[in-house]
C-alpha cells in the first residue's frame, strides 16, 4: 500500500534541521544512510516513521497527511526541501517557548490552527502550510494541507482520519525493523535498499559532527565549560548574582553569546536546585541567532531544560519581533510585517523612498529648495540610477530608522519640532538647516503612508505598538504571569532605541531591580541603532540611563578564540580607520587577543572592474571548497549592494554556491553541502568560516562629501565585520573602477598586516 502519513518523533525534529537534503526526490522513498547515528526509518501500514534510537515511542510527534504517497506534492517541487524545513521549525514551535514561527513567514492564526509560507517571497510562490497545533485535542503538530490559493484559514477545516491513522498506527510502527528506504508500492523493502546502495540514490547527507554550534561549543557541555573552559573573565560574568543588570563586551571572537548561554544555564540550574521557580527570556535581534541560541544550548545542557524543563521553570527564547506578533495578533489583521534586516526588505523601502523622492520633487521640494545647503540640493536631484541618488536614499533610510523610528517622531508635533531644531551630533546625517529637516520629515511621511497602502508594517512599527501594549493595564494585569525574573540580550548593538526600552517593561516585578544581561560590540553595528544611544554628552545621552536599567555591572572580553593572530592584528589596525566620532567608552580601541594557532597573512587584490572580480572571487571560493571539502567553510562577502545583486543573480557558478540575503537564511548554512557562502558582512554576523572573500573593498564606497561621516563609520564597521568572520584565511579585493582598495586599508598594508599581491593577470 502507499504510504498514508510521515511521523516524526520531537527529538529527531532537531536532527533533521541540522541534516542536509539534496533533493525533493528524498520525499519518494525518505531514505536515511546507514551510516548516519542515531536516526531511524520505519515503516508499518502506511505509517513512515523517523524517530531516534532510544528505545520507545515518545509521546510528541508531527504527523503530515501524504497525497498519493508523496510528501508535498502540491508545492513546487524546488521549493519543497525549504518547505519542509520550515515545517520542522513550525513542529517544534508546538512543543516549545523557545522556538516561534518567524513574522517573515506571515504566520495565519484561527483557533488551533496556523498557516505559514512555505518559501520565501522573494521565490513569487504564495503556497501555504496548514498546521494544527492541538489535533483531536492532544499536543501535537499536524501538517493536513497545503492552501495554493491563500484561503481564508478559517473555511480550512482538517480532517483528522490521518491523524488519527497516524496515532492508531504509531506503536506497531515502533515495533518494526529500522530500514534504509520506504519501498514503492508492489515493491519489497529488500528490493528498494538493493537498487538504492547499487544505484547510490540516497539524497539525504546529515553532516551532524561539524555544525557551526558544534565548533563553539567543541562537543562539551555545561560542567566541563564551567570547571575548565571559561576564561578568567566569562567565569567572573557567569558567576555574577543575578541582583542587578550586567553588560559583556568584547570584539568579535570573544565567545560573548557562548558566555550568555553559560550564564543562562547556570542561572536555571541554580534555580532548580533552590526548588525556586524562575522564568528567563533569551532575546535575540534575528529568528537565525535565535535557532544558533537553542542550538547551542541542546549542545551544552545536561538536564534536557529545552525539552522537559522541571515545573516552575520556563525558558523562552525569540526577537522582539516575535513577542509583539504573538501579544498582538497582527496577522488577525492581515498586516504583512516588513523585514529590516534582509536584502528583500532593503530594496522594498529603497524602492519606496526612491519613488517617495521622485513625487517629491515635482511638488513640496519647489518650497523648501531654496532653505537647503548646495551638497543637499545636489543629492536631492541626482539621477535616480546614479550611485549618488541610492547613497542618499540610503542615508535617508538609514535616518528614518536610527532617528525618527527610534524618537517616536511620527505624529507628534513636539517631537517633530525638536527634530527641526536640536543639534545634530556627528554620527548624524548632515542636515545643515531647517528645510532640509523638514524635507526629510515629509519623505518620512509619504514612506509611512505606502506602507499603510502596503497593508505592510515595518519592525520600528510592531515595538512601537508592542511599547503601549505593555505600559497598559492588561499587561500590568498578567504581568506577573507572563513576565520574566531575567532577560539575556543578544547582539545589543543591533538593537535601536525604542527596542532597548523594552526591556526593563518586560520584567515580572516592576518594583524590583531589573536583571538584564547584555552582550554587545558597538563596532559591528552595520547601521547607526547603537551608535545613535551611546554619542553625545554624557548628561544628553546615556542610554544606560534612559534604559531604567538599574545600576549595571561592566564586564570585558578580550581572548579571542576564532581567528588567527595574524587576522587579529589586520583587524586592530583596521580599527584604527574608524571616524572620530562622540562614542565615548563604548568606542575603546580593539584589544582582542587571539588564542589559536597562526596562520597566512592577510591578502588584498586590485583587478580592473566587477566582471573580473566575479570572475577571479567565486574561482578562489571553488577551489578553497575543494581544498577543505566542506562548503560552509568558505564564504564570500560583498560590501556592496548592487554588486551584491549582480553576483547571487550571474547564471555562471549559481550552482556552486548558496545565497544568504538576510539573517533568516542562516539556518541553511548547515545544508550547504559543497556550496560555498555568498553573502553580505552583516546577514552572517555571528558566524564564522574557515575562509573568506571580502570584495568591493572599494575606494568609492565612501563618498566624498560632507554627508560621508556616518557613510565611512558604517564602512568600517562591515570591513571589521566581515574580516572578522574569517577562522583563518582573509582574501580582500577591490576594482580598478571604483577607486581601487578603500584608504581604510592604508595602515595594515602600509604595517604589513595585509599583503598587496600581484596584479599579474588579474586584468
Amino acid at each position: 500500500m502507499k504510504p498514508k502519513v510521515l511521523v516524526i518523533e520531537i527529538a529527531a525534529i532537531d536532527v533533521l534541521l541540522q541534516s542536509r537534503i539534496e533533493s525533493e526526490k528524498w520525499f519518494d522513498n525518505f531514505s536515511i544512510p546507514a551510516e548516519v547515528s542515531g536516526l531511524r526509518l520505519r515503516y508499518h501500514a502506511g505509517v513512515v516513521l523517523l524517530s531516534l534510537n532510544m528505545g520507545s515511542p515518545v509521546p510528541r510527534v508531527a504527523v503530515f497527511k501524504l497525497e498519493e504517497g508523496r510528501l508535498f506534492d502540491a508545492i513546487r517541487a524546488d521549493l519543497r526541501v525549504e518547505a519542509f524545513y520550515r515545517c520542522l521549525r513550525a513542529a517544534l514551535s508546538v512543543f516549545s517557548r523557545t522556538v516561534a514561527i518567524p513574522t517573515s513567514w506571515r504566520p495565519y492564526h484561527y483557533k488551533s490552527r496556523v498557516s505559514f509560507q512555505v518559501a520565501p517571497k522573494s521565490t513569487g510562490d504564495r503556497a501555504r502550510m496548514c498546521l494544527d497545533t492541538r489535533p483531536a485535542g492532544e499536543l501535537n503538530a499536524y501538517f493536513y494541507e497545503v492552501d495554493v490559493e491563500e484561503r481564508d484559514l478559517k473555511k480550512l477545516e482538517p480532517s483528522f482520519d490521518a491523524y488519527q491513522f497516524a496515532i492508531s498506527n504509531l506503536k506497531d510502527a515502533y515495533a518494526t525493523p529500522a530500514i534504509s528506504s520506504v519501498p514503492i508500492e508492489g515493491e519489497t523493502v529488500a528490493k528498494v535498499e538493493a537498487s538504492a546502495v547499487r544505484n547510490g540514490e540516497s539524497k539525504m547527507h546529515l553532516d551532524l559532527q561539524d555544525s557551526f554550534e558544534d565548533r563553539i561549543t567543541q562537543g562539551v557541555q555545561f560542567q566541563q565549560w564551567y570547571d575548565r573552559r571559561l576564561s578568567k573573565r566569562q567565569r567572573e560574568f557567569v558567576d555574577a548574582s543575578l541582583t542587578q543588570s550586567m553588560r559583556i563586551r568584547g570584539a568579535a571572537g570573544t565567545g560573548k553569546t557562548l558566555t550568555l548561554v553559560i550564564k543562562l544555564l547556570k542561572s536555571l540550574y541554580d534555580a532548580i536546585g533552590k526548588q525556586a521557580p524562575i522564568r528567563a527570556a533569551f532575546i535575540t535581534h534575528s529568528t537565525a541567532t535565535s535557532e544558533l541560541v537553542r542550538n547551542l544550548i541542546s549542545d551544552i545542557d545536561e538536564r534536557a531544560i529545552l525539552y522537559s524543563p522541571p515545573a516552575g521553570v520556563v525558558l523562552q527564547i525569540s526577537t522582539l519581533q516575535e513577542m509583539a506578533n504573538s501579544a498582538l495578533s497582527y496577522d488577525l489583521q492581515n498586516l504583512q510585517p516588513l523585514s529590516s534586516d534582509g536584502l528583500e526588505g532593503r530594496v522594498m523601502q529603497m524602492e519606496i523612498i526612491s519613488s517617495a523622492m521622485s513625487d517629491y520633487r515635482k511638488s513640496d521640494w519647489l518650497v523648501y529648495k531654496a532653505g537647503c545647503s548646495e551638497p543637499f540640493i545636489r543629492y536631492m536631484e541626482e539621477e535616480q540610477d546614479s550611485p549618488a541618488f541610492r547613497y542618499f536614499c540610503f542615508e535617508l533610510m538609514n535616518e528614518f530608522a536610527c532617528v525618527l523610528d527610534a524618537d517616536g517622531v511620527r505624529d507628534s508635533w513636539e517631537r517633530k519640532a525638536k527634530y527641526k531644531t536640536e543639534k545634530r551630533r556627528q554620527w548624524m546625517m548632515r542636515l545643515s538647516t531647517e528645510s532640509e529637516r523638514q524635507v526629510v520629515l515629509d519623505l518620512y511621511a509619504i514612506f509611512r503612508k505606502t506602507l499603510r497602502d502596503m497593508n505592510a508594517i515595518g519592525a520600528d512599527q510592531m515595538i512601537s505598538d508592542y511599547l503601549g501594549y505593555l505600559d497598559s493595564f492588561r499587561w500590568d494585569v498578567i504581568r506577573a504571569r507572563e513576565g520574566f525574573d531575567v532577560i539575556l540580550v543578544d547582539e545589543l548593538h543591533l538593537f535601536n532605541r525604542q527596542e532597548q526600552m523594552l526591556f526593563h517593561h518586560l520584567m515580572r516585578d516592576s518594583n524590583q531591580t531589573p536583571v538584564i544581561l547584555m552582550a554587545y560590540d558597538a563596532k559591528q553595528s552595520p547601521r547607526d541603532t547603537f551608535v545613535g544611544l551611546t554619542a553625545g554628552e554624557a548628561e544628553q545621552v546615556n542610554f544606560w540611563r534612559d534604559a531604567k536599567l538599574g545600576e549595571i555591572k561592566k564586564f570585558e572580553l578580550v581572548d579571542v578564540f576564532r581567528y588567527t593572530p595574524q587576522i587579529q592584528q589586520a583587524l586592530f589596525l583596521i580599527d584604527q580607520s574608524f571616524p572620530a566620532v562622540d562614542l565615548q567608552e563604548e568606542w575603546p580601541p580593539y584589544s582582542g587577543i587571539s588564542q589559536i594557532a597562526d596562520g597566512p597573512i592577510p591578502s588584498a587584490y586590485v583587478v580592473k572592474d566587477y566582471k573580473l572580480l566575479y570572475e577571479k572571487g567565486f574561482v578562489e571560493a571553488i577551489d578553497a571548497v575543494r581544498e577543505l571539502g566542506k562548503g560552509k567553510s568558505v564564504a564570500i562577502l560583498c560590501l556592496n549592494a548592487e554588486r551584491f545583486q549582480i553576483y547571487i543573480e550571474v547564471g555562471k557558478y549559481r550552482e556552486k554556491f548558496l545565497p544568504i540575503v538576510s539573517r533568516e537564511d542562516i539556518s541553511s548554512i548547515n545544508r550547504a553541502g559543497k556550496r560555498f557562502i555568498v553573502s553580505m558582512p552583516e546577514y552572517v554576523a555571528g558566524l564564522q568560516f574557515d575562509t573568506v572573500i571580502l570584495m568591493d573593498v572599494n575606494q568609492a564606497e565612501i563618498p566624498d562629501s560632507v554627508h560621508a561621516t556616518g557613510a565611512k563609520r558604517r564602512f568600517v564597521s562591515n570591513v571589521y565585520l566581515g574580516a572578522s568572520r574569517a577562522e583563518r584565511v582573509l582574501k580582500i579585493y577591490a576594482t580598478e573602477d571604483q577607486g581601487g582598495l578603500s584608504e581604510i586599508l592604508t595602515l595594515p598594508l602600509n604595517r604589513g598586516a595585509i599583503s598587496l599581491e600581484s596584479k599579474t593577470g588579474l586584468n
